[in-house]
């Protein structure tokens, strides 16, 4: 198998952890880490060079995309300057952190068009995507309950609701393939720990197909859970990920024969062989649109949360 080289922007806790995540994925490789880090000379354990610029690393190795690493507050200049170059790009989720800067990638995108993917990276896992087959069969509007989240991590300069709903927005979204409606959001109380807040939110996302998805996510909870669930016409499809990462999926109570728990199955993972497959044949288009319906979705039900009402699709910002 060829290996994909791919350079790896950002050397933070994350990247560190895809970077990991690169060398175990099978048919995809390291090839370039590109940090504004002085302090730190090898910040990840690779033999990989280091760059200060991403083009620099572009020019000087055979790198084919970039994966970036980075929060979402920081991240849409380089998006936007990497599109502008024709490279495939894997962005981190959300895929900003401001409708401004949804529009400036979107917009990039659809000038110059756009290879990759947004790591919204459980709707790429084989888990999942088999879910997506089990209820295509489902007939009638769609009822989504979803619960995703961990103690934990506290972010500076975001807050839990954009760190965890992109997730499950971005799941819900490929599960019910109609316009959303409305949505409304709420937060639990938070939980103080030492001078650190971290809280818990409950989305009511509606569709005009009479679908609807009731997500509880957020970084209080005890420890890390996942399940979502799609039920519709008697059935129901209930992908989860354990403490340890281990996936698993059950349609109408019974487990499926299949085993998630090799490498190319882990979330993550997958997400890097879907971005590796895409800088081969192109495409990736359509994950700048959920991206910018996430980061819109986001935005109003963190509105809903500070006035209490719902927000309808007339009244999400645009820039």
């Amino acid at each position: 198998m060829t290996s994909t080289p791919i350079a790896l922007l950002g050397a933070g806790s994350w990247g560190r952890t895809i970077a990991a995540a690169i060398s175990a994925t099978p048919g995809i490789s390291l090839s370039a880490i590109v940090t504004s880090s002085t302090k730190t000379r090898q910040p990840i354990d690779s033999e990989a060079p280091i760059f200060t610029d991403w083009r620099r690393a572009i020019d000087s190795t055979d790198s084919a995309g970039v994966v970036l690493a980075l929060p979402p507050l920081n991240q849409a200049k380089f998006a936007v300057e990497l599109i502008e170059n024709g490279i495939p790009v894997m962005l981190e989720k959300p895929m900003s952190a401001s409708i401004a800067d949804a529009d400036k990638i979107r917009n990039a995108a659809k000038q110059y068009g756009f290879t990759g993917l947004v790591n919204h990276l459980h709707i790429y896992a084989p888990a999942f995507r088999k879910l997506l087959i089990s209820i295509s069969d489902f007939t009638g509007p769609r009822s989504v309950r979803a619960v995703g989240g961990a103690r934990g991590p506290y972010r500076n300069g975001w807050g839990p609701l954009w760190d965890w709903a992109a997730h499950d927005l971005a799941m819900t979204l490929s599960a019910i393939a109609d316009e959303p409606a409305e949505i409304s959001a709420r937060a639990d109380v938070p939980i103080l720990v030492q001078d650190l807040k971290y809280q818990n939110f409950h989305i009511d996302l509606a569709f005009r197909d009479g679908s609807r998805a009731l997500l509880h996510l957020g970084n209080a909870f005890d420890g890390k859970v996942r399940e979502f669930c799609v039920s519709a016409g008697g059935s129901t499809g209930c992908y989860q990920e354990t403490e340890l990462g281990e996936i698993s999926l059950c349609v109408d109570g019974l487990d499926t024969d299949e085993i998630f728990s090799s490498v190319k199955n882990r979330p993550l993972n997958a997400s890097l062989i879907t971005f590796a497959e895409r800088i081969r044949l192109g495409g990736g288009i359509e994950d700048i649109e959920m991206g910018y319906l996430v980061v819109q979705l986001i935005d109003a039900a963190e509105r809903s949360i500070h006035s209490g009402v719902p927000i309808p699709p007339g009244k999400w910002k645009r820039s």
